[in-house]
């Protein structure tokens, strides 16, 4: 039981998405985001990605702007589970560079727009001492050998574990505008995704009071005894290991949109992404020797899923613009390796944004997003778990010079913590119940620049 338990947590599951989006995708995905949230109907040059149809509104002409978004994120783990020595485990996760690069040209009523975004993970969770989920068998050594007749009271273990996720997207679309209501866009993604797995397990110590192994209960390798006893597997088990393995792969995302002006002072945007078909290889450089989690070559599904947002944007006066918006995230739809049956429901947003100029030179705005995952404690573990969140976010827009402006933003992401109950079978016939609680919080700061030869 312990050799099992080790071994088959000591990866990550799936890849979960960084800030704001779904389980897997990100969708803080331009600096407008992050000062204002509710973008779906975008006319801005962030349309690219919010609202592929609505690169149309721009003014003929060429386009760019490039962002980068500054990225930390706390994780806490919280376990009850007896035999613990540690009950709270932290992990960091700080991503100094989140670019966005798009850029668009438009003719009259045809526009082109190239997009350059990580749609999917983009940071690194560290936990220095690794997680409940790996010390809790580890954790029963003492209890294991004391019910064998060795008394046995402490152990203790050196765990880490480090996982990096990075989804880059390079998209190509081409929009039409119809007639003054409509336009209607045509494009797809081309997703690259790396995953690197760094862990370790090792260190691991018991005090067993035995007269001939070690008389004076002092803290010895648990291998060293479990070898002494004639107990091979357990052994190998709690023997110093490592984990250092890479999985990559590519797919594409085709995704249609719409956008609808019926009046000068109303828009409204549509998308819809299709379900992006992923499958990542392992390339591994050392693995655990009782049973390899990675093995070299082999393969397994990692979908990103379909997504349909939509959004309004209404000018109520000339200064001042609200929005509204929200994405619905078909979760359940992709291929997870299984995962996805551990869902209750598929993920959704909702946002709301206003913008405020105060003069030809400087921009205000301020916004709200709503995000709900339909996860169950079966779907939770301390290396992937998804929180349903708050988050409000706030920035500016600065002209510089014609043609020229500078955008600032930040968005706080309440995270609600989620506990679940859960029972250990520690023997046949006996659980010990525990609850695990599990917490977040989020930062981001983000700058960047836009550039626009439109007349």
């Amino acid at each position: 039981m312990i050799r099992k338990v080790i071994i088959g947590l000591l990866l990550l599951v799936m890849v979960q998405g960084l800030l704001a989006g779904g389980i897997l995708t990100n969708t803080n995905q331009s600096l407008q985001f992050t000062r204002m949230l509710a973008r779906n109907a975008s006319v801005e040059i962030d349309a690219v990605y919010f609202n592929p149809a609505g690169i149309t509104m721009l003014k003929n002409g060429f386009h760019l702007a490039l962002h980068n978004q500054v990225i930390t994120q706390g994780r806490t783990v919280t376990s009850s589970f007896p035999y613990l020595n540690n009950k709270e485990y932290q992990g960091d996760t700080f991503v100094p560079l989140f670019p966005n690069l798009y850029a668009v040209y438009r003719k009259d009523n045809m526009a082109f727009a190239f997009g350059f975004a990580p749609i999917a993970g983009g940071g690194t969770a560290d936990f220095k001492k690794g997680l409940p989920d790996f010390e809790n068998a580890i954790s029963l050594l003492p209890l294991k050998i004391s019910a064998a007749g060795v008394p046995t009271t402490a152990y203790s273990a050196d765990l880490a574990f480090k996982g990096s996720s990075i989804y880059y997207g390079i998209q190509l679309s081409g929009a039409y505008a119809i007639n003054e209501m409509f336009s209607v866009s045509l494009g797809a993604r081309y997703n690259l995704a790396s995953n690197t797995y760094e862990g370790s397990l090792g260190n691991i110590l018991v005090n067993p009071t035995h007269p001939a192994l070690n008389p004076t209960g002092a803290m010895i390798p648990a291998s060293t005894f479990f070898t002494a006893i004639g107990d091979n597997a357990t052994a190998a088990a709690v023997s110093n290991q490592e984990v250092d393995a890479k999985q990559s792969g590519s797919g594409i995302t085709p995704f249609i949109g719409i956008n609808i002006k019926p009046m000068d002072n109303l828009n409204i945007g549509l998308k819809y992404e299709l379900a992006t078909q992923l499958e990542l290889e392992n390339e591994t450089e050392k693995d655990l020797i009782a049973s390899p989690q990675f093995p070299d070559g082999q393969k397994e599904r990692n979908d990103i899923p379909a997504i349909f947002a939509g959004g309004l944007s209404y000018q109520l006066t000339d200064a001042l613009l609200v929005a509204l918006g929200g994405n619905y995230y078909f979760d359940k739809n992709a291929n997870w390796e299984g995962k996805e049956k551990l869902l209750d429901s598929n993920s959704w947003e909702f946002q709301a944004g206003v913008q405020y100029r105060l003069s030809d030179l400087l921009l205000l705005s301020a916004g709200y997003q709503r995000s709900t995952y339909g996860v169950t404690k079966e779907y939770q573990s301390g290396l992937k778990f998804d929180l349903s969140a708050n988050a409000i976010g706030a920035g500016a827009r600065v002209s510089l010079m014609d043609g020229l402006a500078l955008e600032l933003g930040g968005i706080y992401t309440m995270y609600e913590s989620f506990d679940g109950d859960y029972l250990y079978t520690i023997a046949p016939g006996v659980n010990v119940p525990y609850k695990v609680t599990y917490e977040k919080t989020a930062w981001v700061v983000a700058f960047g620049l836009e550039y626009s030869l439109g007349r």
